[in-house]
């Protein structure tokens, strides 16, 4: 215990050392005068703060490691097929849960169509139709489109153009592409997404184009409404009931005190400077179906396994998810993958030897691996992402044989939220290719504190 204390009077000496310098000073009346003996223990600054430094974290890594006890856990969990089931995890105060790897498997009889594990319903990214239903709840139209803004601008970083580059492979092209793959996004794409959501829900809505942002405006009940879905931003009226369209901005009530608006004030002001100076945006209202997610279609075999990990280059890049099991394979086989293919890799058995295969994106080119162990990399095909979400092989062999095979790709890393302290959520979505219900096994390893000064001390009775 004293310890704390000790620091205290060394950082009370560092301070006074600061202001009384033993080497002298310009006021006449402190040159004749010696620090006292206490601060002749410090070195000479500035290297006393950094002694001080080094002191208090050499104690918070003792007092760390003597009270916490990092540990790792495997946690299974089973789903007798997808539904509204939820499973639950208690974390206590202080345990700071972090989940390190997530792996399922089909242990069939049938295969389950777009797959996802949805944690504490923050991540419902398996398909449109998913992300409206979790939204509904809230009744009111407005709420609803603000929910799904929210979903876009949580979970999606902002990226500027100059740092892709203009490969097309670099931006996504939906909702669910942004939210499952890429992780980031901008304003323009993010408008466009918020405009398909409202066209889904039977709203008519434009994206404004302004000189350097784009934002939504969308017809509801009440009128047309602005939404920033890149900024989290919205003007409402004075008494906070109503969300105000771009017309009714440009009248200039939006920029009186007296206007709710709901972001940081940095970015209404930048916002706002652009409304006063720009006296006409460009609207675009044509609809813009997204395309497609390879996940809201993709069948999940029986037998195999998904393994997702929080391996990640960056935010921005993702993380790795791996699938792998074995086909029963005679000719040609086509793999549709749910996430964009990086590495492939097959295993055939004696007497079965791969010809050729054929790549579905982005240029539809054929490989040539004959024989024995095939693997090949995906990942440099584009200038920054993978967009291969097919693969065509051709095998020789006389009879059908199980062939083994691995594919890793890549998820965003929002697609799968961290863990928090307290109750925790597991729902397993997705629909059933046939009347054969999956059983599908579940296994999180997490890692976990535990904080031993909590611990009782045995009593002997």
């Amino acid at each position: 215990m004293c310890y704390p204390d000790l620091l205290w009077f060394r950082t009370l000496g560092v301070i006074a050392a600061a202001r009384v310098d033993r080497r002298g000073t310009n006021d006449p009346r402190l040159q004749t005068r010696r620090a006292p003996a206490i601060f002749l223990l410090l070195p000479p600054r500035p290297w006393g703060l950094v002694v001080l430094g080094l002191t208090w974290w050499g104690w918070l890594w003792y007092k760390s490691a003597r009270l916490a006890d990092v540990r790792e856990v495997d946690i299974d969990i089973v789903f007798d097929g997808p539904g509204t089931t939820k499973r639950a995890l208690f974390f206590p105060a202080g345990s700071q849960p972090e989940l390190l790897r997530i792996t399922l498997r089909n242990e069939g009889p049938g295969a389950l169509v777009a797959p996802q594990l949805v944690i504490n319903e923050q991540n419902p990214f398996a398909s449109q139709e998913e992300m409206i239903e979790h939204c509904r709840t809230y009744g009111d139209s407005t709420a609803v489109l603000l929910c799904l803004s929210n979903l876009l601008s949580d979970n999606l970083g902002h990226v500027e153009t100059a740092s892709l580059g203009w490969e097309n492979a670099n931006f996504p092209r939906s909702a669910l592409e942004a939210l499952n793959y890429y992780g980031y996004s901008q304003c323009g794409p993010s408008s466009d997404f918020l405009m398909d959501f409202a066209h889904r829900l039977g709203f008519k809505a434009c994206t404004l184009a302004f000189r350097r942002h784009v934002v939504a405006e969308i017809d509801v009940d009440g009128g047309p409404i602005l939404i920033d879905a890149d900024r989290r931003l919205f003007y409402t009226t004075d008494t906070y009931d109503r969300l105000l369209g771009y017309a009714e901005i440009r009248k200039g009530r939006a920029f009186h005190n007296t206007i709710g608006r709901s972001a940081p004030v940095d970015a209404l002001l930048a916002f706002e400077s652009r409304l006063s100076l720009i006296e006409d945006a460009e609207r675009y209202c044509d609809p813009k179906p997204a395309p497609d997610f390879p996940l809201a279609t993709w069948e999940w075999p029986a037998g195999t396994r998904l393994a997702f990990t929080r391996e990640c280059e960056s935010d921005n890049l993702g993380c790795l998810v791996t699938w792998e099991g074995a086909r029963t394979i005679f000719g040609w086989e086509k793999f549709n993958l749910p996430y964009p293919g990086l590495f492939l890799k097959f295993d055939p058995p004696a007497g079965v030897s791969l010809i050729h295969g054929r790549l579905a994106e982005p240029t539809g080119e054929s490989f040539v691996i004959a024989g024995g162990t095939t693997s090949l990399d995906l990942s440099g095909k584009t200038d920054r992402f993978s967009r291969i979400f097919e693969v065509r092989a051709h095998f020789e062999n006389k009879d059908p044989h199980d062939v083994p095979f691995r594919f890793l790709m890549r998820y965003a890393r929002a697609s799968i939220p961290d863990l928090h302290e307290g109750i925790n959520t597991f729902r397993l979505y997705g629909r059933t290719a046939d009347d054969a219900i999956p059983r599908i096994a579940v296994r999180l390893r997490v890692r976990t504190r535990i904080d031993k000064s909590l611990d009782r001390p045995d009593v002997t009775p």
